[in-house]
């Protein structure tokens, strides 16, 4: 019968960890030969080798938080200054909303200036951003949204609503930008013509920065050098 010729599966082989790292050790010493160590205990020499690399894997240091938390002020809100002794010259507020070659136009009274400015603000926090995020790894340009999104979960867990994650590539001269705006997630992109960004590489896990500063960040300047850090005291 055919059954009677069907071959056993071999079995599998248990090897403790004190052998392991016997045999490891074994093979780590000056001038000792891998396929030897191997053949003298009866091992198969790719298995010893995985071992050797399990155990170099281990010795590595635990991987640092690549991102760095971004503090920046709150923007403030300046209203524009209101002379009583002019009057009006327009009743009516209107508002241009621009997008691409499409414009929106939103007349509003003048009586009810505080609703419209109430309006304005909701309309202009659609998109909260409560936490900027720094990565100091370089990021691949050609990722797209899951490549970024993944990089945000494997750090922190979950990519949190009204974050916003920033990238730079090797070169610093591209950058992405990753916003869960509390429904989903885009991801935008800036390029500089020439120069390159000022990126942060350190470990830090905060760094504070100005409004300026950071504006200046995200168009390609020394960033460092502007605000109260540019003041020349010494001649």
């Amino acid at each position: 019968m055919a059954n009677d010729t069907i071959a056993q599966r071999p079995k599998r082989h248990y090897y403790s960890p004190e052998l392991k790292g016997q045999i490891v050790a074994e093979c780590q010493v000056s001038g000792a030969s891998v396929a030897g160590v191997a053949l003298a205990h009866g091992i198969n020499a790719n298995i010893v080798h995985r071992w050797m690399r399990e155990q170099a894997d281990s010795l590595l240091p635990a991987p640092r938080n690549e991102f760095v938390a971004l503090n920046l002020p709150p923007p403030v809100e300046q209203l524009p200054a209101t002379e009583t002794s002019s009057p009006p010259v327009s009743r009516a507020i209107r508002v241009d909303v621009r997008r691409s070659a499409s414009v929106v136009t939103v007349n509003w009274l003048l009586e009810d200036a505080a609703s419209c400015a109430a309006w304005l603000r909701d309309w202009l926090r659609c998109i909260r951003i409560d936490a900027l995020w720094l990565s100091t790894e370089p990021l691949d340009m050609r990722a797209g949204t899951e490549t970024a999104l993944a990089r945000v979960v494997a750090v922190f867990g979950a990519a949190r609503p009204h974050h916003a994650y920033l990238f730079a590539n090797r070169r610093a001269n591209r950058m992405k930008v990753l916003v869960h705006d509390g429904i989903g997630v885009w991801l935008a992109a800036r390029r500089l013509n020439s120069g390159k960004f000022v990126w942060p590489r350190d470990a830090a896990t905060t760094a504070t920065l100005s409004r300026t500063q950071f504006d200046a960040l995200v168009l390609g300047l020394p960033w460092k050098n502007v605000g109260e850090a540019g003041v020349i005291t010494v001649l």
